[in-house]
């Protein structure tokens, strides 16, 4: 009997967090797109939003082997509740020591992921126009991703990106040098892992690995045609260079791509922009969703 009752009772609550009577939306926990556990996409979506309405995407860092899709729970529903917007989190395969999961396994999935939000939208009668993309550190290196070199492959179009101390160029120095804070056993594995290449002290500068480490940088697919950017990065990080963040900004702007870049002075890699509505930042991002994912 006890056993009946904390089913039912599960079933209840289970209800009630997914669609509550009192809220401005309804939200998706777990919207499963692969067999993988980690193959699944939560989703935020405004009750009173019509047939059209945007998206804000947002990707979980993590070095890429490790973090999880509620790290934003706070985010999605800030934006929906603000903005009338959709929003969504994904999470995604990770790499691992000989786990034979690169970069292009990882876009398959979050393009899997924006395929399942589209399609659980559609059932709802509700059309998704297009996506802003939000990634901290490994997941700002895969929102740029996204949104250059996998833009044509999305359901929904990427209309921006914001990268948050992202790795834009994986053949940086900074990445190997001693003053990284990470030893170079974990990046050779994670960085490796990722573009799928063995890396060592004594090949990292050969033609073949270079080119696979920059197959895998966002800064080799920036075009004309390359989406409004928002980037932030401390100037003091020392897991993933600065330098990524200012050869990106100069990329963008020999392309005529409009960008906003915003240095955070004096902090490491841990830092994360300013939540104040007032902050410059926080403005420009206002401006982006208003422009681009507002009808």
């Amino acid at each position: 009997m006890n056993r009946i009752f904390i089913i039912i009772l599960s079933l209840i609550i289970t209800f009630f967090s997914t669609i509550n009577p009192f809220s401005t939306y309804v939200k998706y926990n777990n919207l499963f797109y692969g067999d993988n556990e980690y193959q699944s996409v939560a989703l935020y979506l405004p009750k009173d939003c019509g047939e059209e309405v945007g998206l804000m995407l947002f990707i979980h860092g993590g070095a890429w082997a490790s973090g999880k899709k509620e790290a934003y729970e706070k985010y999605m529903k800030y934006c929906t509740e603000k903005y009338n917007i959709a929003s969504a989190s994904v999470d995604y395969r990770l790499v691992y020591q000989d786990g034979g999961i690169d970069c292009d396994d990882i876009m398959e999935d979050i393009l899997n992921g924006i395929r399942k939000v589209k399609e659980i939208a559609e059932k709802k009668g509700v059309t998704i126009t297009g996506l802003g993309v939000n990634g901290l550190s490994a997941g700002g290196h895969l929102g740029l991703m996204l949104a250059y070199a996998y833009q044509e492959k999305s359901d929904i179009p990427v209309k921006f990106c914001i990268s948050n101390s992202g790795p834009t160029d994986l053949t940086s120095d900074g990445y190997f040098a001693e003053t990284s804070g990470m030893d170079f056993d974990v990046l050779n594995m994670v960085i490796g892992e990722l573009c799928g290449v063995k890396l060592n002290q004594d090949n990292i500068k050969t033609p073949e690995i270079q080119k696979e480490l920059l197959r895998c940088s966002p800064i080799s697919y920036v075009t004309k045609d390359t989406v409004p950017t928002i980037i932030t990065h401390g100037d003091m990080d020392n897991v993933v260079p600065y330098d990524n963040a200012v050869v990106l900004d100069e990329k963008l702007t020999q392309a005529g791509v409009e960008h906003h870049f915003f240095t955070l002075e004096g902090r490491d890699h841990e830092a994360y922009p300013s939540a104040d509505e007032n902050d410059p930042y926080m403005i420009v991002v206002d401006e982006f969703i208003q422009k681009h994912l507002k009808k």
